[in-house]
């Protein structure tokens, strides 16, 4: 079961299979749920896909969306309108055997969705719905970590790491967003580090927001603005 908590509700998806050592499915189609935890009851239910087993890797997008997996389709679904709005077939179909590994999804803070899903590691951009493949044959869970790498695994025991490019836009936008959820908290600080940021001042940069860490800058703000402005450094 995927489970994602949006605006008090639960959204949840399911699958037809149990565990091991159950019995056959009962059902023949994965399901999306909402659940009021304060009414303590299922209040929708949907099929966001007919025909597919499973919905998994649910996830509030970055575009408000709730995000999912079934089986090879990528969908969003409309949590005010309670439809689905979009849904693209880009994914491997689940096969006859157990599936140990289901879909899993998580937003980028370059604002893209990144996902898992059958041993694939992609990428899909919000605005278009384009879909780019990252890794055809690797991509098992997802996590990712609060500068922005992602960890999946492979068939194996091994542990891979996806670091997405970095760019002094990507850089300025988290700068405005960091801002308005109040991780900067003056607009001087804004500017001044905008400015440096635009002037390609990196080193300046960086030591204004070791100077405001704590202070005017939140501690994980500065830490994340750091690490991406070093990039920046050593890939020039």
């Amino acid at each position: 079961m995927s489970l994602v908590y949006k605006d008090g509700l639960v959204y949840g998806g399911s699958t037809i299979y149990g565990g091991l050592g159950t019995d056959g499915p009962a059902e023949s189609e994965g399901k999306l749920f909402i659940f009021d935890p304060e009414t303590k009851s299922k209040i929708f239910e949907t099929v966001p896909v007919a025909g597919r087993r499973g919905v998994t890797g649910l996830t509030v997008g970055p575009d408000g969306m709730i995000w999912g997996i079934a089986e090879d389709h990528i969908f969003t679904f409309n949590p005010d309108t309670r439809t689905v709005e979009t849904s693209i077939s880009k994914l491997k179909r689940y096969g006859s055997s157990t599936t140990w590994a289901y879909g899993f999804l998580r937003t980028g803070i370059d604002g893209n969705v990144y996902g898992t899903s059958r041993g694939q590691f992609f990428m899909v951009k919000p605005d278009s719905m384009d879909f780019i493949m990252l890794n055809g044959s690797i991509g098992n869970y997802l996590n990712q970590d609060k500068y922005g790498n992602f960890y999946f695994s492979d068939n194996s025991s091994n542990l891979w790491k996806y670091t997405p490019p970095m760019s002094e836009e990507l850089l300025q936008s988290l700068l405005d967003q960091g801002y308005e959820k109040g991780w900067i908290r003056q607009q001087g600080i804004l500017n001044s580090l905008q400015v440096k940021l635009k002037n390609n001042n990196l080193t300046d940069f960086i030591r204004e927001v070791q100077a405001q860490r704590g202070k005017h800058v939140s501690e994980d703000a500065a830490s994340l603005f750091i690490y991406l402005a070093e990039r920046l450094v050593n890939y020039k």
